[in-house]
């Protein structure tokens, strides 16, 4: 493909984290939260939602129904804007995390000098998102800035967020106090399987919390934090009951009891769950559940994070829950390693029931699922369409049901370990 077809691909090939993202840095230095605890006010975008306005619906409602989340992803993608003056975007970018900026003047063989001289000829210019990357790689190539020519259609496509947003474009997601995130260049879907294809690996997502501004963070980096934050707490109780609470009710009153970090790996969480939730909603939740398994992934932490254990090639070994990230043959994610995920889950869970059944059995009670993996089944039923109205009425039991499962595999790690071993 010549440096003139990539200039104008279209933002539905933005790279989704669950199959084409590669994996980013490490989560910058925890020490202390940002700007010791200035409040972080997010950009004012034309869509924006706050999560307590859904307040008593499941969260796959709050994506799904009429003047949802998804809805407004789905308007945006196709909503005019005018790209942003060198003024405002310098005013609104300290929003962003340092790194954002720092990667995207890579880019140019002046640096940042470069992205400043790309804003300026930009600016007024009445654009989409869809239609961004392709006015980015026009400009890029009239003006001659890259440092590698033949990057043009990668460039054109990773500054396109930010300057999107920067320019009053996308969604915003309000969870709790210094807590949101920023949705960019979501398409639709399709029931056509070549567009769908295409659809999927559109979007990005930007997660904002009181440990670092908006920042998009990929999988590698949310399952990194995540394990530093469990790895650190006594017990994840408190971070799985804040997560249930918004995924059972949108209810984000479990944040108060969340240090600043459990705070931010919670957002980070959420924005890409939204992501993933809306690629699989591009189907009518018939394919692509990547939602599941990032949910998946952060439960199986519990027991994962204290034993040091992850299961590759079928091999029970020493790993942290970036392992479960995967390269495929079309894409890369969480989901390519299903298979040896699933098969801990269900180990973890077989090992609960014999250790302490009755909280194995509390919770399949109430999701209908009877032996097996008792986190696949939590997921199922959280996010089947038919099952809403009973995740609504069962909210509650299952909240403690849940909590209390995830809460038990964390504190019998040793002992689930020793039973995985001996069979």
């Amino acid at each position: 493909m010549n440096h003139r077809s990539l200039r104008i691909l279209p933002f539905a090939f933005f790279a989704a984290s669950a199959c084409t993202v590669a994996p980013s840095e490490a989560p910058p230095e925890r020490a202390v939260s940002v700007e010791q605890h200035e409040t972080i006010a997010s950009l004012h975008l034309r869509h924006a939602h706050a999560l307590s306005d859904f307040e008593g619906n499941t969260f796959l409602e709050a994506m799904s129904m009429r003047g949802g989340i998804k809805e407004s992803l789905d308007t945006d993608e196709a909503t005019h804007f005018a790209f942003a003056s060198p003024a405002t975007l310098h005013a609104v970018e300290s929003n962003f995390d340092p790194q954002v900026r720092a990667k995207l003047s890579r880019f140019m063989k002046d640096g940042a000098e470069g992205l400043d001289e790309l804003v300026e000829a930009l600016a007024g210019q009445q654009t989409t998102p869809a239609g961004a990357p392709g006015a980015i790689g026009t400009q890029l190539e009239n003006l001659d800035l890259l440092a590698n020519h033949d990057a043009i259609g990668l460039a054109a496509v990773s500054l396109s967020p930010f300057l999107s947003l920067a320019s009053g474009a996308g969604t915003v997601v309000r969870v709790h106090a210094n807590n949101y995130y920023y949705n960019i260049g979501y398409k639709p879907g399709s029931s056509e399987p070549a567009e769908l294809a295409k659809h999927v690996k559109s979007g990005r997502s930007f997660g904002a919390g009181p440990m670092h501004r908006a920042l998009d963070a990929s999988d590698v980096f949310y399952l990194t934090e995540m394990d530093h934050y469990f790895g650190e707490e006594t017990s994840p109780e408190d971070f799985f009951r804040a997560l249930l609470q918004i995924l059972l009710r949108c209810d984000a009153s479990g944040y108060a009891r969340l240090s600043d970090e459990g705070q931010t790996v919670a957002t980070d969480f959420l924005a890409i769950y939204t992501a993933e939730l809306d690629r699989h909603l591009m189907s009518g939740l018939a394919q692509h559940p990547w939602e599941n398994d990032l949910a998946e992934v952060t439960m199986l932490s519990s027991y994962g994070t204290p034993s040091g254990l992850v299961r590759v090639d079928g091999q029970l070994r020493r790993g942290t829950p970036k392992d479960y990230f995967g390269v495929g043959h079309t894409g890369s994610g969480i989901g390519i390693t299903r298979r040896d995920r699933m098969a801990l889950q269900r180990a973890v869970t077989d090992a609960e029931r014999t250790l302490h059944p009755e909280v194995v059995r509390n919770l399949e009670s109430i999701v209908g699922h009877r032996g097996g993996d008792a986190m696949h089944a939590v997921m199922l039923y959280l996010n089947d369409a038919d099952t809403q109205r009973d995740v609504r009425r069962n909210g509650g039991r299952l909240l403690e049901a849940v909590t209390t499962f995830l809460t038990r595999i964390h504190d019998d790690a040793s002992a689930i370990t020793d039973r995985i071993l001996s069979e």
